[in-house]
């Protein structure tokens, strides 16, 4: 999702993806939360209350542009377009959570 300028309007669909990016980053972040405290994941890097900026800045900038995200930054990836089974992949340490990197890696 490229941004808009001060002349351009968002469309409806744009800020309802906008705000489901931002549940989706919560929805993550208190499963890891429930996860860490039942002792089935490692830890928790949260992202909590930090949603919006994180959802907002990576809409923000386009494909062609750079994003280095750390260990906190769920919700710069969900945007970039990791999906929610990728992200819980990677947290147990599933072999088919690097399946995509890998494709992406290998296609270049």
């Amino acid at each position: 999702m490229a941004t808009t300028t001060a002349a351009e309007k968002a469309t409806r669909e744009e800020y309802l993806q906008l705000h489901g990016w931002m549940c989706m980053a919560k929805a993550l972040d208190d499963r890891m939360h429930m996860l860490v405290k039942q002792g089935r994941a490692p830890f928790v890097g949260s992202s909590r209350g930090h949603e919006g900026i994180q959802v907002a800045s990576t809409a923000a900038i386009g494909p062609e542009d750079w994003l280095v995200p750390h260990y906190r930054a769920l919700a710069n990836a969900l945007v970039r377009g990791l999906t929610m089974k990728e992200w819980m992949l990677a947290v147990f340490a599933k072999a088919a959570a690097t399946s995509r990197a890998a494709a992406t890696a290998t296609a270049g």
